[in-house]
């Protein structure tokens, strides 16, 4: 079955040729999909600190900045259930790695685990010609259970939209927002690589 039959079920064929092209992988095979694209990274004050607590204890957070050359790689990986990302961040300085995997629990709800326990449960809709994505929690993996865990009025509500420019492009935003206010946002366009199945690392993530 394909992702987005998986994702939307009915609705799929609803999806703009873009979007349809970004989201094309049959679950249960190798396959893998490029994306390129430019994006501006933008954080708050308590975010800015955050990334400055990072630095002084010798980890990377995701640095803020403009027209970001961004890599993302995805796939199923032979798993019929899971899609595996590895995000490259291409900052002047340093490149910054992201990595999570996606693990579908029904249709339309996902939980994108970000480490190998504590993920974020998310719901995907079609609204229009949109995709969006809303926060529904956060979860602790124990063997085949997600436990949810109050953690939303600490780490804030992570919400998306994809929406199609043209036949070759979509916009990307995401954020997570804060009891107290916007934490982070990045946002930008995307192409999809004509030759994502030949740039693609072949590994798991």
């Amino acid at each position: 079955m394909t992702l987005p039959h998986r994702l939307f079920a009915d609705k799929a064929n609803r999806l703009d040729s873009i979007l349809q092209q970004r989201y094309d992988i049959e679950l249960g095979c190798n396959q893998k999909i490029t994306l390129n694209g430019f994006m501006t990274i933008s954080g708050s004050m308590g975010y800015r600190l955050f990334c400055l607590c990072a630095k002084l204890i010798g980890k990377q957070a995701l640095s803020l900045g403009q027209n970001i050359p961004v890599t993302v790689y995805y796939g199923s990986n032979f798993s019929p259930n899971e899609v595996v990302f590895e995000r490259l961040f291409h900052f002047p300085n340093k490149p910054y790695r992201l990595c999570s995997k996606m693990i579908i629990l029904q249709e339309g709800i996902v939980v994108e685990m970000m480490s190998s326990r504590i993920g974020c449960k998310l719901r995907y809709e079609l609204v229009g010609n949109d995709i969006l994505l809303s926060h529904q929690g956060y979860v602790f993996k124990l063997g085949q259970r997600f436990l949810l865990l109050p953690l939303t009025w600490l780490l804030g509500k992570a919400q998306a939209i994809e929406h199609p420019v043209n036949d070759s492009t979509f916009y990307l935003r995401m954020e997570v927002r804060h009891w107290m206010g916007r934490l982070i946002t990045y946002e930008g366009n995307f192409t999809i690589s004509p030759n994502a199945a030949l740039n693609a690392p072949n590994r798991a993530v």
